[in-house]
C-alpha cells in the first residue's frame, strides 16, 4: 500500500486552489472582448475621452474634424470621427471602443483616408483592431498603426485631440 505524506497533500491542495484562485481572475493582458460593455481601466480617462474632440489628418489641411465619443448601452462606448476638406479629401473612424486605460483606447472598426498626394488619390480603408495612444507630453491620442495602404512608403497620423471644437 502506498503512504501519502500529509506535507504532499497540503502542497497539492494548496497549489490546486492557487491555480483555480487565478483562473477566476480577469487577466489584466486579456484582450478585450467585442461584446458587452467597454473595458474601463481608468475611470478619468474615460470621462475625459467622452463627448466631441478635433479630428485630424495630417494630410488634411482645414477644417479639422470633429470626433463623436458616445457612450450606449450598457456602458459601450464608440467613436464617430469625420474630417473633410473643399478638395474632396477626408478621413474617419468609426466602430466600439474596446477599452480604454490611462494613456489609450483600443477601438474595433474601421478607418478611411483619402488625401490625393497619398496612394494614387484613392481611398485606403483599413479594418479591425486600433489602438490610439497619448505618449509624452501631447495632448492628443495618435493611431498607433500608422502605415496606409500605399505599402508602407508613407504614414498617416490620424490625432483625435483632447480639446474640444469650438462651438459654431
Amino acid at each position: 500500500m502506498f503512504r501519502t505524506s500529509p506535507l504532499l497533500v497540503v502542497l497539492f491542495a494548496s497549489t490546486a486552489l492557487a491555480q483555480s484562485s487565478q483562473l477566476a481572475q480577469p487577466d489584466a493582458g486579456a484582450q478585450p472582448s467585442r461584446e458587452g460593455p467597454t473595458r474601463i481601466d481608468d475611470a478619468a480617462a474615460a470621462e475625459k475621452l467622452l463627448g466631441d474632440h478635433v479630428f485630424n489628418l495630417q494630410w488634411i489641411d482645414h477644417p479639422p474634424g470633429v470626433a463623436h465619443i458616445t457612450k450606449k448601452g450598457d456602458g459601450e462606448l464608440f467613436i464617430d470621427a469625420g474630417q473633410r476638406n473643399k478638395k474632396g479629401e477626408y478621413a474617419s473612424v468609426a466602430g466600439k471602443i474596446l477599452r480604454v486605460t490611462a494613456k489609450s483606447f483600443e477601438l474595433d472598426g474601421t478607418i478611411v483616408t483619402r488625401a490625393d498626394a497619398i496612394n494614387g488619390g484613392k481611398a485606403c480603408e483599413r479594418n479591425g483592431r486600433f489602438t490610439f495612444r497619448v505618449t509624452g507630453k501631447r495632448k492628443y491620442w495618435r493611431l498607433q498603426q500608422m502605415n496606409d495602404c500605399e505599402g508602407n512608403h508613407v504614414v498617416d497620423y490620424v490625432d483625435v485631440f483632447f480639446a474640444r471644437p469650438e462651438a459654431k
